[in-house]
């Protein structure tokens, strides 16, 4: 039995100074045969003046941190919120990039585990058979 992979989205980057429990968690599962993306999302059109805006590639990338293949958005296609029909695209958009990196399509067998419900619309755009979210607090 082959696992499905896991598209995993959260709000803060991998490789902060302090892991948290889903990098802790993440990491594990990647030990264990698991393949998972870890994604930040897409950037926003709000984020332009930002130091990860201005770091980010034009197309993204995607780099192997701890067994785990990490997200790094690209300027190309940021989300605009202000603009839904251009947001649903870029949501759309980017999904495609994460799926191409396990080598799956929009609702085939995988898991998408949102750790924040911001991240919902790429849920929502992913179709994935399995959902999960993981709740943690900020204390």
């Amino acid at each position: 039995m082959t696992t499905p992979p896991i598209l995993a989205f959260a709000p803060h980057p991998w490789d902060e100074a302090q892991w948290m429990n889903r990098q802790h968690l993440l990491s594990r599962l990647a030990q264990r045969g698991w393949t998972i993306v870890y994604s930040p999302g897409a950037l926003d059109v709000w984020q332009r003046r930002s130091a990860g805006w201005q770091s980010a590639r034009n197309r993204g990338a995607i780099e192997r941190m701890d067994g785990v293949l990490v997200d790094r958005p690209g300027r190309w296609m940021p989300r605009w919120r202000a603009s839904p029909v251009w947001d649903r695209v870029a949501v759309q958009q980017h999904n495609r990039r994460l799926l191409r990196a396990v080598g799956a399509r929009s609702g085939s067998d995988v898991i998408a585990l949102l750790f924040h419900p911001g991240f919902w619309p790429y849920a929502e755009a992913l179709r994935p058979r399995h959902l999960t979210a993981h709740v943690y607090d900020v204390y």
